[in-house]
């Protein structure tokens, strides 16, 4: 779980002002899925798209894509970073409230079933709500953690949007996932690769594998996964 993140990132200045017309602000930006800018602290916003680029760079995409600069559909976390009010006024303050009303509720429900065991029932629900309410805390809690410097980040591509003269709608998902997955090797403490399975849907024992991976991750406490169609964008026959 983290923020939704276009980056945007060239070789050097010289191909930014070339391609963009922009001068003196970088090789690069990351904007937020509504177009406004991630980062509010433009030094921490170098040394950032400095990485990217040194990975992108080192792992031969400039070359092999005979590009100077690519825009990237990724995933920014934690997602806290970006997203801490919505943490704090709706996440949060919910699995606040549910522990507190939860506690009184269970402890009021134990005194009471030691003289009626007919309470025994609604103190068995009330526990297992407990437990429900621990695990959405968990889940989002995963997600979550300070950041004071660059190496609190971690980021996630999913997508080649573009390169030069070029966008890259008619490749597949699997096709992205790999070529994204090159990079990411080149610097695991900031590039997160993520996993992905190829389901075929007329394959019941494919669907079964899915449904149980799907379980296995949010049993661990991930919020669990995206089904896409195979193709980026998918026709109708």
């Amino acid at each position: 779980m983290g923020s939704r993140a276009i980056v945007i990132v060239a070789k050097n200045e010289e191909v930014v002002k070339r391609v963009f017309g922009i001068e003196n602000e970088g090789i690069g930006s990351v904007y937020t899925r509504t177009g406004r800018a991630y980062f509010n602290d433009k030094t921490m916003e170098k040394q950032f798209m400095e990485k990217v680029n040194q990975a992108l760079q080192s792992s031969g995409f400039y070359d092999k894509f005979k590009t100077d600069w690519v825009c990237l559909d990724t995933e920014l976390m934690p997602w806290n970073a970006k997203a801490q009010a919505l943490l704090e006024s709706q996440y949060a303050s919910v699995g606040t409230a549910a522990n507190h009303a939860l506690n009184e509720t269970i402890n009021v429900l134990e005194q009471a079933s030691v003289n009626n065991p007919a309470l025994t029932e609604l103190l068995e629900r009330q526990l297992i709500r407990k437990k429900q309410v621990e695990n959405y805390v968990k889940a989002y809690g995963e997600y979550c953690w300070p950041v004071n410097t660059l190496k609190d980040y971690k980021l996630a591509p999913f997508h080649i949007l573009a390169t030069e003269d070029k966008v890259w709608t008619d490749k597949n998902h699997e096709w992205h996932m790999e070529n994204i997955k090159s990079i990411c090797l080149e610097d695991p403490a900031l590039f997160l690769s993520t996993n992905y399975k190829i389901i075929d849907l007329n394959d019941e024992a494919a669907t079964k594998e899915a449904c149980e991976w799907w379980l296995t991750l949010t049993e661990n406490g991930g919020e669990g996964m995206v089904i896409k169609p195979y193709n980026y964008i998918q026709k109708d026959p």
